[in-house]
């Protein structure tokens, strides 16, 4: 369960937006075995904190087991892509870009300014992710609009 947050959802927007800014952290998709156990050395390593192979594999779903992810792995994620924990990282995935114009159905946005951040590569990335979570119910609200 996520501190004040709500329940999460294995497979919801906020873990996606999770596991796509590790992935860029870390410089590569995760998809093997071998992915795992590299991420973990990687957070041991860079953030001084351990995350077991397999509790990655759950989080990745390479093991499908129902379980949920704890606040504290979900927290010691965060950490590694540059967020203060979970709830930090939740925070900053709804606003975390200054919106500079927009080009026909484009959005040009700016990560980082005006407010300096030390992890604007994993905001983008969390918003982009956020953006394409939404496109289902937008490309069915303009179906009911008939456009």
């Amino acid at each position: 369960m996520m501190k004040g947050k709500g329940v999460l959802k294995k497979d919801g927007k906020e873990l996606t937006a999770l596991r796509k800014c590790v992935e860029t952290q870390i410089g590569h998709s995760i998809k093997n075995s071998s992915d795992f156990a590299e991420l973990s050395d990687t957070i041991q390593t860079e953030i001084r904190e351990y995350v077991s192979v397999n509790t990655l594999k759950r989080i990745w779903n390479y093991i499908n087991d129902g379980n949920v992810p704890s606040n504290s792995t979900l927290s010691i994620l965060s950490r590694y892509v540059g967020f203060n924990d979970w709830d930090s990282f939740l925070t900053n995935l709804d606003r975390t870009a200054t919106s500079q114009e927009f080009i026909g159905d484009g959005i040009l946005a700016v990560f980082g300014a005006p407010l300096a951040s030390d992890h604007h590569a994993s905001e983008a990335v969390a918003a982009a992710v956020a953006m394409q979570m939404q496109m289902d119910d937008i490309n069915a609200w303009n179906a009911a609009k008939g456009y």
